[in-house]
């Protein structure tokens, strides 16, 4: 008998505990972040902002991917002091064009915005403190790990099944 689905169910449960966990931590953040104080904020430029990657497709074939990002630029003073930052949310924004755009359309340069910043150093600042992956972080997190006590849990019988 092979140990190749007790392999794979340990590697996915260890997985899905360090995603889990990660997704909690960054869970934490936003909440911390959620009760910083807040300064006016001036947009000073918004655009939509395209990355090219480059991967592995099927058959071993080179593919081109697409994503999408609010590249948004604001300042705000805090006690007198002149700052700038460029931070949507907690976390690297990328993904869909249709939500790039909302975010640029949302934080149309020149417009006023909130801006949270951290009291224990005011450069640190974000626009949305929910703009995070933390939930998609921690759903991931649990199917990896459901999959791999599911493949643990019926690891002889998967065995048997498919001749390992």
């Amino acid at each position: 008998m092979s140990i190749l689905p007790y392999f794979v169910g340990a590697v996915l449960s260890v997985a899905g505990v360090g995603l889990g966990a990660g997704g909690l931590k960054s869970r934490a953040r936003v909440k911390r972040a959620l009760g910083w104080p807040t300064a006016k904020g001036t947009i000073s430029s918004s655009e939509l902002v395209k990355r090219t990657s480059t991967g592995m497709g099927q058959k071993g074939r080179a593919v081109k991917r697409e994503s999408w990002e609010a590249s948004v630029k604001y300042s705000y003073e805090v006690e007198g002091k002149k700052y700038t930052g460029n931070s949507l949310g907690l976390d690297p924004m990328q993904g869909g064009k249709a939500r790039a755009e909302a975010l640029v359309a949302r934080y149309a340069s020149g417009s006023e915005a909130e801006v949270h910043y951290d009291p224990a150093d005011p450069k640190v600042a974000v626009l949305d403190p929910r703009l995070s992956a933390s939930g998609t972080q921690f759903a991931i997190g649990a199917l990896a790990l459901a999959a791999g006590i599911i493949i643990l849990a019926y690891s002889p019988a998967l065995a048997a099944l498919f001749d390992f």
